[in-house]
Formats: C-alpha cells, sequence, structure tokens
C-alpha cells in the first residue's frame, strides 16, 4: 500500500521515469552489437551417392550399407541415417555440436 500511494501522490516522477527506462531501453536495443549473418557450423553432413538404373534393394545392399559402417567409425557422430531409393543413396551424418567436422576422424 505505500508504495502505491507514493506513486500515486508523484504521478509525474513515475510518468518521468517511466518515459526515461524505456528510452534508455530503446537506445540500448538499437545500439547492441548484431551481426547481420553469423557464422553458426551446422553439425550435419550429407553422403549422396548416385548410381544409376540399380533397385532401391540392390543400392542399400551394395551401397548404403557398406557406406554406412565405414562412417560409424568416426568420433563425435551421434546418429547416422540412411535412405535408398532406385540409383541413389542418401547418407545424413550428425555431428555432436562440439565437433568440428573438418577433424571428425575414424
Amino acid at each position: 500500500m505505500i508504495i502505491s500511494n507514493a506513486a500515486i501522490r508523484n504521478r509525474t516522477t513515475v510518468g518521468v521515469l517511466t518515459v526515461l527506462i524505456a528510452a534508455f531501453g530503446l537506445y540500448s536495443y538499437i545500439t547492441l552489437p548484431r551481426e547481420a549473418s553469423p557464422d553458426i557450423p551446422v553439425p550435419y553432413v550429407l553422403v549422396t551417392t548416385a548410381y544409376e538404373g540399380v533397385a532401391p534393394q540392390d543400392i542399400e545392399s551394395s551401397v548404403t550399407i557398406k557406406i554406412e559402417k565405414e562412417l560409424a567409425g568416426l568420433k563425435g557422430v551421434k546418429e547416422i541415417s540412411s535412405s535408398s531409393a532406385e540409383g541413389l543413396s542418401v547418407i545424413t551424418i550428425e555431428f555432436l555440436p562440439n565437433i568440428k567436422i573438418g577433424r571428425a576422424h575414424v
């Protein structure tokens, strides 16, 4: 009650303080340094293999599974997923956020 009564008695002071706080907040927001397009590394690698005219089952057995076995030995891999279609094998590798993709090794 005491704070609300004091605020009602000093309406002008409360109004001026509100305007000053809003102006300072707006000034701080405008002058805040921002980068237009920050460099955020995405920890994904997409491996695509084309083998035209081959059935999806054959692509999976002769290409996708062999590549997945080789990639499974990489350090810092969170998940490996794959998809095989007619004449195409797509493997997605998701790395842990703290791993630099260029330095991932077996």
